[in-house]
């Protein structure tokens, strides 16, 4: 595999997935790509729908891709307070399968995540 990218957010699935999902990408900030580690394989995905995003974070839960943050430009002005998710089931499955496009949404309940702690949090 060779590639070159930047400022992306890599998300593994569940424990004996072998699949890595990367999104974004510090030019190509709508890219997103599988990288199989059992047949050392990569696969550019196509989607339609992703917000454009650099520096962000992204996480595997229930077959869904989580997308969250990250920005456009290099200013602070360029935040994004947006996480959109993608149906990963059928790329996730273990039957061979050819999928080329990911339909990335909008989260449907909140476009901004807002954490609130009422204790200082110590580590040991």
């Amino acid at each position: 595999m060779q590639i070159s990218l930047s400022a992306y957010a890599v998300a593994k699935g569940e424990l004996n997935d072998t699949k890595l999902f990367i999104t974004g990408d510090y030019s190509n900030q709508t890219f997103t790509g599988v990288y199989n580690t059992t047949n050392d394989t990569f696969t550019t995905l196509t989607q339609t729908n992703m917000i454009a995003r650099r520096n962000h974070t992204s996480e595997i839960w229930q077959d869904k891709l989580f997308i969250f943050g990250g920005n456009t430009t290099t200013f602070i002005s360029s935040c994004l307070t947006s996480t959109q998710n993608a149906d990963l089931s059928a790329l996730l499955s273990t039957a061979p399968i050819a999928i080329s496009k990911l339909n990335v949404c909008q989260n449907p309940v909140k476009d901004i995540l807002n954490l609130l702690f009422n204790k200082e949090i110590t580590t040991a």
